[in-house]
């Protein structure tokens, strides 16, 4: 598993060479903007198991705490980079077992209201396959992690070309997306 980003002695991130010659807009963040971004959206973040919308909470309070610095997410620097970022990394995967998981809470909103026992048994039923289905796609990825696209003659991409297919991905879902 190779990262979009290390850090550096003084604790900084710094984003990967490759990263940054694919997404130039990400050379001009400074270092709180940079280490939200990893900690918000990074798919290895330390607040990975919360939804995004805990995560970028989260992400701004450590931000706050540990560097003493606000990061204004709204402005056109971020959007940008936040995008950029989001594509390097891009598994179709784990963005549908996040869907998957959004739905598993769709669902449990649902049978707090549910009084029908049709209802419920059709909510329970549902949240099992989606957990099975998550299950499996998690199973996947970490499957896919350890053989780490390996190519013809036993050698495997280079991070370049990793982040590249990525962005390429990412692009492609996203011309297909309605815009809202």
């Amino acid at each position: 598993m190779e990262l979009l980003f290390n850090i550096d002695k003084k604790g900084s991130v710094v984003f990967a060479n490759e990263a940054v010659d694919l997404s130039p807009e990400l050379r001009f963040l400074n270092a709180s903007e940079r280490l939200f971004l990893v900690l918000a959206y990074d798919y290895y973040s330390l607040y990975r198991q919360f939804p995004q919308h805990e995560k970028i909470i989260k992400s701004l309070n450590h931000v706050s705490t540990v560097l003493n610095e606000t990061v204004n997410t709204s402005t056109q620097k971020m959007l940008i980079a936040i995008e950029c970022y989001k594509s390097l990394q891009y598994d179709i995967r784990r963005e549908q077992v996040s869907v998957y998981k959004m739905k598993l809470q769709q669902l449990d909103a649902d049978l707090q209201s549910a009084s029908s026992s049709t209802t419920i048994k059709n909510i329970m039923d549902s949240k099992a396959l989606l957990k099975k289905a998550i299950e499996e796609m998690e199973t996947e990825i970490e499957t896919a992690l350890e053989i780490q696209n390996t190519i013809k003659g036993g050698g495997s991409n280079s991070l370049l070309e990793k982040l590249k297919q990525n962005k390429d991905t990412y692009r492609k879902i996203m011309a297909k997306r309605p815009t809202a």
